[in-house]
């Protein structure tokens, strides 16, 4: 006899596919994200190192075109703004995919599918502390917060700077609004990832009590 799904089972499954989707994606844009920030800071050491010409081209591989190097780098904000608003979103579209899934259940680590690079570097067993495990719900804070802090820098230096950079005007404004518009993301970002580390700091201090309760 065929087993029919319940309503509330179909639904947390669709969940779990849109979870991997999500999941894939946010992949995707931590590993842009890196390549990208590395990119733009070795353009920055170059550029301030005086290794750069004013009028030094860099060549766009897809387009063709070749644009100023100086330009380039004033995009930095706006390019890394938006991936900043990209990443961002992939966290609260998984908060709510995972929600979606509790139908059926708790979300633990076997429905994550689709673990990033950030995952394994800080991966912890059932067996490890609790501190250490607690702790890592600060990488990814961390993570965007470099790259976040690398976009208001260049901008800084891009809209002060005596440096010739055609267009500044445009570069420097788009910037400011992506960057203003990927804070509050960043800010709850934070603050949720702030209250799961109060928690499991919490379970840890209330473990270490009963194990010396146990003692004596």
């Amino acid at each position: 006899m065929p087993v029919i799904e319940q309503p509330f089972e179909q639904r947390a499954r669709q969940w779990q596919r849109r979870r991997d989707a999500v999941g894939r994606a946010q992949a995707r844009y931590l590993y842009a994200l890196a390549l990208i920030g590395a990119f733009y800071l070795a353009l920055s050491v170059r550029i301030f190192t005086g290794a750069a010409e004013p009028d030094e081209a860099l060549a766009l591989p897809i387009l063709g075109l070749r644009i100023s190097a100086f330009t380039i780098w004033a995009t930095a904000p706006i390019v890394l703004g938006f991936m900043l608003l990209a990443t961002l979103g992939t966290f609260f579209a998984l908060t709510r995919a995972e929600r979606g899934m509790e139908f059926t259940g708790p979300v633990g680590e076997e429905h994550d599918t689709t673990p990033t690079a950030l995952d394994f570097v800080v991966y912890a067993t059932t067996g490890s502390s609790a501190l250490l495990t607690s702790l890592a719900f600060l990488v990814y804070p961390i993570a965007v917060a470099v790259f976040y802090a690398e976009a208001v820098w260049i901008w800084l230096r891009v809209q002060s700077s005596a440096l010739p950079i055609p267009a500044r005007g445009p570069l420097v404004i788009i910037g400011a609004a992506l960057l203003v518009a990927a804070s509050p993301g960043f800010v709850i970002l934070c603050w949720r990832k702030a209250l799961k580390l109060k928690r499991g700091v919490g379970e840890w201090r209330r473990g270490r009590r009963a194990a010396k309760a146990d003692k004596t």
